[in-house]
């Protein structure tokens, strides 16, 4: 039978990894209509996160965070959120990990890290099957 305090930290658990991808996914959405972006193509491996954001009242969500996504979706451009599966994320994860969880701060890479260059060679390999 599980407590009070474990169902709570089972929530949480579950909670800040969904808040911290909506977050990025809110941060990247910014970031890329600051660029003048007029098509946005994100895949998430986080299936909970695009359910919320794709969900037709994204925008009177009461996940502060779906609220901000729709209101920058809603903007004249195209954007699409997918999910894909975290297998076929490798790269992706791998950058995500590589970074100070705590740091709030934008990182731009100029080439890719040479220890993602496998994974993005069997990326390749396998999109072109």
């Amino acid at each position: 039978m599980l407590t009070r305090q474990s169902r709570l930290q089972r929530v949480s658990d579950q909670l800040l990894p969904l808040q911290a991808e909506l977050l990025t996914l809110l941060i990247g959405l910014r970031f890329a209509w600051d660029q003048d972006f007029v098509f946005v193509q994100i895949q998430s491996d986080r299936p909970e996160a695009v359910k919320l954001i794709n969900a037709d009242n994204a925008s009177i969500s009461p996940i502060s965070l779906v609220r901000a996504i729709a209101a920058l979706r809603q903007k004249v451009w195209a954007t699409e959120i997918t999910w894909i599966p975290r297998a076929s994320n490798l790269p992706t994860d791998m950058l995500a990990k590589s970074v100070d969880p705590s740091s709030t701060d934008f990182h731009e890479l100029a080439e890719p890290p040479a220890a993602l260059m496998p994974l993005l060679s069997m990326d390749a390999l396998h999109m072109s099957l």
